[in-house]
């Protein structure tokens, strides 16, 4: 979300609206505990997305990070329909796409 404050992309713009109203949710309804599963995928998406080039990086490593186990991590990425393996995937992919399209 950072990256497109920094340099909006039209092709970004509806990811980033969708992750920006599901934080502006979280914040009005007052799910602020750490167990609130929303909050939870939000902070596993950043992770990621600030991640995403550390070759290390997995859904282990995510899980470790959020102190949960890696099946409660693809419990949480239901909600995209797909596992946060995946979603480290198509990150790494979306990155990919936009620097071969600034090249």
């Amino acid at each position: 979300m950072l990256e497109f404050i920094e340099t909006p992309r039209v092709d970004r713009a509806a990811e980033t609206g969708r992750r920006i109203a599901s934080i502006l949710e979280v914040l009005v309804r007052g799910h602020t505990e750490p167990e609130a599963p929303s909050l939870r995928l939000l902070r596993a998406e950043n992770i990621i997305s600030e991640h995403y080039a550390d070759p290390e990086l997995d859904a282990d490593a995510v899980a470790r990070r959020l102190a949960i186990s890696t099946r409660h991590l693809n419990r949480l990425f239901e909600h995209h329909g797909c596992t946060a393996t995946q979603w480290i995937w198509r990150t790494r992919l979306d990155a990919a796409h936009r620097m071969l399209l600034q090249s």
